[in-house]
């Protein structure tokens, strides 16, 4: 049976009947949020996340499927549109690649995450892409300028790591171009969109791809 049938014979179930079908056929529960529910299988190589009442995952979807050579954007293996059923319930399923947690505390985690949030309200507009990752390495470096300053201060003996962030800062950003597009195009994708949906980008919200070790930006849209 192939994925299509496979979702089209379920569709009557509603959305819990649904994960509780999953589980009862090999279907490990891997995690949750507000909308949907991720799930693993030891012999696949992808995950499948059942979501419903999300449009904002349905657009973050569209650009997934829009930028599939993106290599910091999970590449989707199959994605049905949520279905209505004859009980008027409706969900959307969509078979993603599996990736790796990225480690809470890995300084690669905590400079994406630094910069995710530096860029919760700013609007690119008409800015090119230099100029704009130009002003977002510069609120960052503020940023960590801010809090060596206050190390200096409270913790004299701690300043070593702060120092440390600032020298690394330069060359993350050096080595990791490519997730700076994604995150612009990003936003570019939303500010163009009439969906009221807003950039939400935070810790939890990076992966990484373990043949390649890449940073993997997820679920990035929200109400």
């Amino acid at each position: 049976m192939n994925f299509k049938q496979f979702y089209e014979q379920n569709s009557n179930r509603d959305y819990y009947d649904f994960l509780e079908y999953l589980k009862s056929n090999g279907w490990g529960w891997t995690g949750s949020g507000a909308f949907g529910t991720v799930f693993k299988k030891p012999n696949k190589n992808y995950v499948l996340k059942v979501y419903r009442n999300d449009p904002a995952y349905d657009n973050f979807l569209n650009f997934i499927e829009e930028n599939q050579n993106d290599p910091h954007i999970p590449k989707i293996k199959r994605r049905i549109l949520p279905l209505s059923n004859n009980q008027s319930r409706d969900y959307g399923i969509v078979a993603i690649e599996k990736l790796d947690s990225l480690k809470i505390g890995d300084w690669r985690w905590r400079l994406v995450s630094t910069f995710a949030n530096a860029l919760h309200d700013y609007t690119i507009g008409n800015l090119g892409f230099d100029e704009y990752l130009n002003n977002v390495v510069e609120a960052v470096r503020d940023i960590y300028k801010e809090n060596l300053e206050i190390t200096k201060q409270k913790r004299p003996k701690n300043t070593r790591s702060e120092s440390r962030r600032l020298r690394r800062l330069d060359y993350f950003v050096e080595s990791n171009l490519g997730i700076f597009k994604t995150f612009y195009k990003l936003k570019k994708f939303l500010e163009s969109n009439e969906e009221s949906h807003l950039f939400d980008m935070h810790s939890g919200n990076f992966m990484m791809r373990p043949s390649t070790g890449e940073i993997i930006v997820t679920d990035p849209i929200a109400y």
